[in-house]
């Protein structure tokens, strides 16, 4: 499915295929790591450059498929594919260390540089049913996975 941005999105989670009407197969439940993998052996695998959706993206794609539902339209993302997925968007939130701290000497959470520290153990993940975002899922948890490509077709 091709949409005005020029992405293509395939209309089933990875996993699962379209069968002319509706999703069939089981999806694939992975974590933030294999999710990545998975997007690179496929673009490997059909020499085609797919990869994780960025956050934002998927959340536009989520409320287009709701607006479409509402209207009364066939909805680009068929109901059984919908759910949290993983999304490509970075995870980077500045805290706040005190490195006097016990609590945090204890952690090694001694403080970077400024007293701040990054982190990295937390994904940007979207609801595609519901268009919620969330940027604090711990990057073990098993979703499902919906990769993303540049169409090479021109406009």
């Amino acid at each position: 499915m091709l949409t005005r941005s020029r992405l293509l999105w395939p209309r089933c989670v990875e996993g699962m295929q379209w069968n002319g009407r509706t999703c069939v197969g089981t999806p694939l439940w992975v974590d933030h790591a294999q999710a990545q993998e998975h997007a690179r052996q496929r673009s490997q695998a059909e020499g085609v450059a797919w990869r994780l959706p960025g956050a934002r993206e998927l959340q536009l794609m989520s409320q287009h498929n709701q607006r479409a539902i509402e209207a009364g339209q066939a909805a680009p993302l068929p109901e059984s594919t919908l759910g949290w997925s993983w999304s490509g968007t970075a995870q980077v939130i500045r805290q706040q260390v005190n490195p006097y701290s016990y609590g945090n000497i204890a952690r090694g959470s001694a403080g970077g540089v400024g007293g701040q520290q990054l982190d990295l153990q937390n994904g940007w993940a979207v609801n595609t049913g519901t268009a919620e975002m969330r940027g604090d899922i711990p990057r073990r948890t098993p979703m499902l996975l919906r990769l993303v490509r540049v169409s090479d077709r021109p406009d």
